[in-house]
């Protein structure tokens, strides 16, 4: 047989007003957390905590920025897996701890203190204290700027309809992120979290240079987008020929095989022979196949 391969009072009125945007604004600040938390995942809860024994000792050991960064870190990360999910108390506890060398650090090196204050700020939203963490984001930010209190902070005045903010947030961060992916990402959700309708209104934060640039990189990688789509259809167009090649090869292999299986009447040679040829058919096939799939 033929085997098949087959995420006074006006001054009572402003004040009220300013605790209600304060209060959305928090609201905002948990939800955009709340989604990152619940979009987690990975290494096993033990990997986590682990991570976070040595990164402690390391930050204890030497008390600098790097070593205060990497504790808070992985604080967070461990967090945000839930590794800390049946044991609370002790990410409490080592949320206080990595905060107090973050403090330390950051009072030692000022140049660190904008980021090591908005990891402070993660690690406050960690232990659900988002008031606080966006008191400490805003302080990173008055530091000076970074892309990682920005991410949130925008996101958080879009959602509390605060696009003065986000604008000072974006023009303030924008310039400054280090890579181009970095900063197409925040451009993009500045624009977004302006909540505008025209493309002017949404970058009337950016600078000229700033505008002509997200045009051109916008651009850019709409092509590279269309490049590898029709690169993409036209390495599946190929794959389908071939496919459809390798069936008719190997279905001519197959009757070629029956007829020589039909003159062997019984004789268990002739049958191997046939077999070993049906077989070699086959490599013949998938070699043709492969040479012009380039592989």
């Amino acid at each position: 047989a033929t085997p098949d391969r087959d995420r006074s009072h006006r001054g009572m009125d402003l004040s009220r007003q300013r605790r209600s945007n304060r209060h959305v604004l928090v609201l905002v600040l948990v939800a955009a957390w709340t989604v990152a938390a619940l979009a987690s995942c990975g290494a096993p809860a033990y990997d986590y905590l682990a991570a976070v024994g040595s990164n402690r000792a390391a930050a204890h050991s030497v008390p600098a920025p790097r070593q205060a960064l990497g504790y808070a870190q992985a604080v967070h990360h461990a967090a945000d897996a839930g590794a800390y999910a049946k044991v609370p108390a002790q990410l409490a506890a080592d949320a206080a701890d990595a905060m107090r060398i973050l403090d330390a650090a950051a009072t030692a090196s000022p140049a660190d203190a904008p980021t090591l204050v908005a990891w402070r700020a993660m690690l406050l939203l960690d232990v659900g204290n988002a008031d606080e963490s966006l008191r400490e984001l805003e302080r990173s930010m008055q530091l000076g700027p970074t892309v990682m209190a920005a991410r949130i902070l925008v996101e958080a005045y879009g959602g509390a309809n605060r696009p003065a903010d986000v604008g000072a947030t974006c023009a303030a961060t924008v310039p400054i992120a280090m890579s181009a992916d970095e900063r197409f990402e925040l451009v993009e959700r500045c624009k977004a979290s302006m909540n505008a309708i025209s493309d002017d209104a949404a970058m009337a934060w950016a600078t000229p240079e700033i505008v002509t640039w997200y045009g051109e990189e916008r651009e850019r990688r709409a092509a590279a987008r269309a490049e590898a789509w029709e690169r993409e259809s036209r390495r599946q167009a190929v794959e389908r020929r071939v496919e459809h090649e390798v069936d008719i090869c190997i279905a001519d292999g197959k009757e070629r095989g029956y007829r020589c299986l039909n003159r062997c009447h019984g004789d268990t040679s002739c049958e191997a022979n046939c077999q070993s040829a049906y077989e070699a058919a086959l490599d013949r096939c998938e070699a043709e196949a492969r040479i012009q799939l380039g592989e």
